[in-house]
């Protein structure tokens, strides 16, 4: 559960030609339906995407959203922390070892031979969502998702980063 001081940043990253955009949301807690402040960061240039290298692309537009923020206690992001049942590093083990700041990763789509235990079913989607979690508990991280606002399967606040990354504006 968040602590009262607690800075949850939610973020996400969009790709046009050879530039990034970030899309940034802070909350105070999980269940927060209006976030604490919304914003991008636009990132230039990006390297070409790698395949079986995600992180390569997006780690240094992360960086500069998380950098942007202030006071962070958790980032929740939209990728695997581990990757299938080896549990390889992916782009949140990585972002959690550069930065100190404990992950959480909510993908959408499932990640050859990932750990059933990663799944989570929100709203009345059959689809599940993937969670993981580095210096965060794996329960208490896919409790965390499930209380997040929103009744579909992707919580508001994780959609409205993804929406910020794709370039709708963000509120005033």
């Amino acid at each position: 559960m968040a602590r009262a001081d607690s800075v949850i940043g939610v973020f996400d990253v969009g790709y046009s030609d050879a530039s990034a955009r970030v899309g940034c949301v802070s909350l105070a807690d999980f269940e927060d339906i209006v976030p604490n402040r919304e914003w991008v960061v636009e990132v230039g240039p990006v390297g070409p995407y790698q395949p079986g290298q995600f992180w390569r692309r997006e780690l240094t537009p992360l960086l500069r959203g998380i950098d942007s923020a202030t006071d962070l206690s958790i980032c929740v992001i939209d990728a695997y922390v581990d990757l299938g049942e080896a549990r390889m590093p992916g782009l949140g083990r990585i972002l959690y070892e550069t930065t100190g700041i404990p992950v959480i990763g909510v993908a959408k789509s499932r990640y050859q031979d990932s750990p059933r235990e990663y799944e989570i079913h929100r709203g009345s989607s059959r689809r599940p969502l993937h969670v993981s979690a580095a210096g965060f508990d794996q329960q208490e991280a896919k409790e965390c998702i499930m209380r997040m606002a929103g009744t579909g399967r992707v919580p508001a606040m994780i959609r409205r980063a993804d929406q910020l990354s794709r370039g709708i504006a963000p509120q005033p």
